[in-house]
C-alpha cells in the first residue's frame, strides 16, 4: 500500500494517495513501517498544500523515530507553510 501511494503521489493523485496511506498505516498497526509511511504520508500531505494534515503525520512519525532529522525539518517547514 505504501509504495502504491507513493506511486499515485507522484502522479499528482492526492485523494488516491491519502486514501492508499490511511489504509497502509491500518494494515500497518505497530509494524516497524509505521515512522516510515507516517513521514511520507506528512511530506506527500505538505506538497498537496495540507499543512495541517502535513504536521499531524510528521508529529506522530517524530514521536516514532526521534532521531529522523528530516522529520524535524519537515515539521518546521510545514510550519511555516501554514503561518502563511
Amino acid at each position: 500500500m505504501w509504495n502504491f501511494a507513493l506511486a499515485k503521489a507522484e502522479q499528482g493523485r492526492w485523494e488516491e494517495q491519502f486514501v492508499l496511506f490511511r489504509q497502509a498505516l491500518a494494515e500497518c498497526g505497530a509494524c516497524p513501517a509505521r515512522g516510515q509511511i507516517q513521514r511520507n504520508s506528512g511530506l506527500v500531505y505538505g506538497h498537496s498544500g495540507d499543512y495541517q494534515s502535513a504536521e499531524l503525520q510528521l508529529q506522530n512519525a517524530a514521536e516514532i523515530l526521534p532521531d529522523d532529522t528530516e522529520v524535524r525539518e519537515a515539521i518546521v517547514i510545514v510550519r511555516s507553510g501554514r503561518e502563511r
